[in-house]
Order: C-alpha cells, then sequence, then structure tokens
C-alpha cells in the first residue's frame, strides 16, 4: 500500500511541520500529512501566539498519544486530520472550514487577492 499524497507532515521526531518524511521516521509514530497547503494555512491560524516557535502538542501522534493516556477519549474520526488533533489538543470547538479568499471587485483593475502570511511553524521547502 502505497503512502497517501501529502504536502507536509507532522513530524515526530523533530516535533514540527516538515515537507516530508525524516530519516528516522518509524511506523509506530503515526506522523499524519497535511493534504492541501490551505489544510496547513488552516492549522497554523489554530495555533496560539504562546505556542509559535514551541514544539508541536503530543496529541498531534494519536498512536504516541494512546501509549501515553490510554485512558484518553477522543472525538475525532478513526482518520483524525493534524487540524482535528490540533482542536482536540486544544479543547477548541471544531472549526468550520477555512473562508475563502475574497476577491473585492476594484472596477477595470482585477486582481486575485493575495493573502498575507505571518509566522507560520513550517521549515522551508527545500529548493527544487
Amino acid at each position: 500500500m502505497s503512502e497517501p499524497q501529502w504536502v507536509a507532515i507532522c513530524c515526530y521526531k523533530n516535533r514540527d511541520i516538515t515537507w516530508s518524511r525524516c530519516t528516522g521516521c518509524q511506523p509506530e509514530y503515526g506522523c499524519l500529512g497535511f493534504r492541501s497547503s490551505t489544510e496547513i494555512l488552516h492549522f497554523n491560524e489554530l495555533i496560539p501566539a504562546s505556542m509559535l516557535g514551541e514544539p508541536l502538542p503530543l496529541n498531534l501522534w494519536p498512536n504516541l498519544w494512546k501509549a501515553i493516556d490510554p485512558d484518553a477519549e477522543t472525538s475525532f474520526a478513526a482518520d483524525p486530520t493534524p487540524v482535528q488533533l490540533l482542536v482536540e489538543a486544544l479543547g477548541l470547538k471544531c472549526p468550520g472550514p477555512p473562508p475563502a479568499p475574497q476577491n473585492p471587485d476594484r472596477g477595470s483593475h482585477s486582481s486575485a487577492a493575495v493573502p498575507m502570511l505571518g509566522a507560520l511553524s513550517i521549515r522551508s521547502r527545500p529548493p527544487d
């Protein structure tokens, strides 16, 4: 069975978001991936300012979370996303999908709205 196509991964070993699996990745870590760049942005929007620059919470790795606290109850589906796990870990209400980008009508000047990104916890993408 091949690995799903992910744009980034919650790496247990680095406790960070990385663009690919690390060399020491083990299947028992249960590292989950992001299916789109929109999902990564949504994830980063949920991170409180006090957690920026800190290692990601252990709750993002369900296999290890159950080993730490086998009695922990979760409300997410059998195949959770990193966003669902972060919401659960932080005790937030389940957010809906991120809003669609706004493209205000500017008369004859039509240009796509370009979102401004703040400090993300994602490591830089390696050059192609």
